[in-house]
């Protein structure tokens, strides 16, 4: 199941430049479970960029996606009692202040 955002290029062809897409990915009574992809189009090509299931919200490929961007940032990161935030990479520097609220 697809829902496309479509518009005219300026050579006034019909392009698509976005779409989310629903995947059944267990059809088994009192377990169902199913993911949506987000596509959008940069220099020309469609691409999947971001999914969400049950359980996760996660860029489709490894290092494919940034949060945020070099002038538009988020204010906050707030997360649950326990939350983890995992920097991968050997050389990877590591900073992180907890206080109580």
């Amino acid at each position: 199941m697809w829902i496309y955002f479509t518009g005219f290029d300026t050579a006034v062809s019909r392009q698509r430049y976005a779409q989310i897409t629903g995947v059944i990915l267990d059809i088994t009574s009192a377990s169902e479970d199913g993911k949506l992809t987000f596509g959008t189009v940069t220099a020309g090509t469609l691409a999947n960029e971001l999914e969400l299931t049950g359980d996760a919200l996660y860029p489709t490929t490894n290092d494919g996606l940034a949060l945020g961007t070099t002038s538009l940032g988020f204010a906050d990161l707030h997360l649950a009692t326990g939350g983890n935030i995992t920097v991968a990479g050997a050389n990877a520097k590591r900073s992180l202040v907890l206080t109580a609220s």
